[in-house]
């Protein structure tokens, strides 16, 4: 069996995911509703507090209803804290429900473990922000290391 090597471009208003094929070329990986992204939004709902919803139902609320989040990679590397019914959520924690849902689609898809990731980041990061994404990707499951990489170096790298 191949290595599945996936390349995550964890965007602040989208989400997506991309793999090296057999062809060692890449592609994109449709997510879960077979849309080519994800909105990077999120939704802890009252009846639903510790299962949130991601993606576009998150963030047709995001704004209107409590705990529903959108944005918040803006925030990587600081101590804000969002709330959600009670509860605080660190971009960080938000950044790694987002990975976790994509890996677990991930495996589901292909039917075997990722081997590889490479996060995508904002040139202007700071290497706070860096950390916390590579933190994130830790908590979500992702395999060690894990690579970020600036956004503009990735697309200069394609030929």
């Amino acid at each position: 069996m191949a290595s599945l090597i996936i390349g995550i471009d964890l965007g602040t208003t989208t989400t997506v995911v991309s793999r090296i094929n057999e062809a060692g070329k890449p592609e994109l990986i449709p997510n879960w509703d077979s849309q080519p992204f994800t909105h990077s939004a999120i939704w802890f709902s009252k009846d639903s507090p510790l299962k949130p919803l991601i993606g576009a139902s998150a963030r047709e609320v995001a704004g209107v209803e409590e705990g529903a989040f959108k944005e918040y990679k803006r925030d990587m590397g600081t101590d804000r804290i969002y709330q959600a019914h009670g509860v605080g959520h660190s971009p960080t924690e938000l950044s790694a429900l987002m990975l976790r849902k994509q890996l677990e689609h991930i495996e589901n898809t292909f039917g075997q473990k990722v081997d590889m990731v490479v996060i995508t980041t904002p040139a202007n990061f700071l290497n706070e922000a860096r950390a916390a994404t590579i933190a994130a990707a830790k908590a979500a499951g992702f395999p060690e290391p894990i690579t970020t990489i600036d956004e503009p170096t990735a697309a200069a790298l394609l030929r």
